[in-house]
């Protein structure tokens, strides 16, 4: 601010007291605003806020409940009333206008018990009906799950029906191979032994159980498998019938052996394990 001259200086000065000016004006109109200033909410209103609660707008609540107050003033003051009659005619009046009026006060009060009784046979209705509908919604969601958790063997099975067993036996005859000349431990799933069920492979004459036959391949020396042929047909429940024709060349020579290797897959579960296999070299007799 130094180094400007006063023909510049003096038009800002202006422009800052004309703006804190302004903005003094603003927070004094502000806080005299009504929307700011206390109000005080008499007793009756409050009550009927509280009655009534926050469903409808502010007017509409204080119409009904002030209606609601007058309707109840009314019949209590028609009590009253009838209370004096009866008093008068009980010390002044005949045994028939007194028994004239009782007989017109049960009856009231007959119509009005009717009344109360039918507003209260309503709520038992709404709340039986309310009860009765979320018993139906909880039943079905029961069922539902029941019925899933007893079919979900069957949906498992008609999924496996759908799928093509001859890609499935493809597939499978790729992964296989690939495993047995690669990583043999991939091989594992294929290869269980359960109370339910076991793998069964034989080798040239000699018959592996369970997860024996994986250890039976691990013991071999590296092996390189070309599929010349490759054969597959779907069976009941879901199995798979593989046929392999081909070619295998051991570790440390160069001329391939000929084999013949057969697989009956089962499902178990979401993928499949090796059931049967026999596996034979093709050697001219």
């Amino acid at each position: 601010f130094k180094d400007l001259k006063g023909d510049v200086m003096i038009p800002l000065l202006r422009e800052v007291d004309s703006a804190k000016k302004k903005k003094k004006e603003q927070q004094q109109l502000h806080a005299a605003s009504p929307r700011n200033t206390t109000k005080e909410v008499p007793i009756e209103e409050e009550l009927m806020k509280m009655q009534l609660g926050s469903t409808l707008p502010g007017t509409k609540k204080a119409e009904l409940i002030a209606a609601d107050v007058k309707k109840k003033e009314k019949e209590e003051q028609e009590e009253e009333e009838e209370d004096d009659d009866e008093k008068e005619l009980e010390s002044s009046g005949s045994d028939d206008e007194i028994n004239k009026k009782k007989t017109k006060k049960k009856k009231k009060g007959k119509k009005k018990g009717k009344k109360e009784e039918e507003a209260e046979e309503k709520k038992k209705e709404t709340t039986k009906k309310t009860a009765t509908t979320k018993g139906i919604v909880k039943g079905t969601k029961i069922s539902i799950k029941r019925e899933i958790r007893l079919n979900s063997g069957s949906l498992l099975e008609q999924h496996l029906f759908r799928m093509n067993p001859i890609d499935i036996g493809q597939q499978f005859a790729q992964h296989y191979y690939a495993s047995l000349d690669g990583n043999r431990d991939q091989l594992a799933p294929f290869y269980i032994e359960t109370e339910q069920a076991k793998s069964q492979m034989t080798m040239e004459g000699d018959v592996y159980i369970g997860p024996k036959a994986l250890e039976k391949w691990k013991s071999l020396p590296q092996l390189q498998h070309q599929v010349k042929y490759c054969d597959v047909q779907g069976g009941p429940g879901g199995s798979i019938f593989v046929f392999i024709l081909g070619q295998i060349i051991l570790a440390g020579q160069s001329q391939p052996v000929q084999f013949a290797e057969s697989f009956f897959l089962m499902p178990n579960g979401t993928s499949y394990y090796i059931s049967n296999q026999v596996f034979r070299f093709a050697i001219a007799l």
